[in-house]
């Protein structure tokens, strides 16, 4: 490996009980191991073989794409299986969706993850969103600057 580590840091996607699922689903698919205070981990007592791997990674403003191949065919189906079966005892229609992309992102091998800006200065502005911001300004108290602003 020659000393050199190419690592990206992102937002975990989703909230709660989701975002665990989700990351222990991209452990799967990347052959990494799911590391999680609940399990009674710690995150600096991790080796390298705890680390997966992807092929190409491809981070954005809102968006990162996974494409990994290196998780065992074995696992993936067992998770697939443990998906389905939640499927099967839910009613929501909403968990029903998200379920089902689940299933779609483990058995194409590609995980997209949607990340949020942490702030609004992140976000490039569109078109859509300019006369809001206009009105915005408008109304603000003129002693009031945001960062360069003035």
């Amino acid at each position: 490996m020659r000393g050199i580590i190419q690592v990206v840091g992102i937002k975990a996607p989703g909230f709660g009980e989701r975002r665990k699922a989700l990351l222990q689903d991209i452990a799967i698919v990347s052959g990494a191991e799911y590391v999680s205070k609940d399990l009674g981990m710690k995150f600096e007592e991790t080796v390298l073989e705890q680390l997966g791997t992807a092929r190409k990674v491809t981070v954005a403003t809102t968006t990162t794409t996974i494409i990994a191949d290196s998780g065992s065919k074995e696992e993936i189906d067992m998770r697939v299986a443990q998906i389905k079966k939640e499927l099967a005892n839910t009613d929501s229609v909403y968990d029903t969706e998200k379920l089902s992309e689940r299933i779609a992102k483990l058995t194409g091998g590609i995980a997209v993850i949607k990340v949020t800006a942490m702030r609004l200065s992140c976000v490039p502005p569109s078109r859509h969103s300019e006369p809001r911001l206009s009105m915005a300004r408008i109304k603000q108290p003129p002693w009031l600057f945001t960062k360069g602003e003035r």
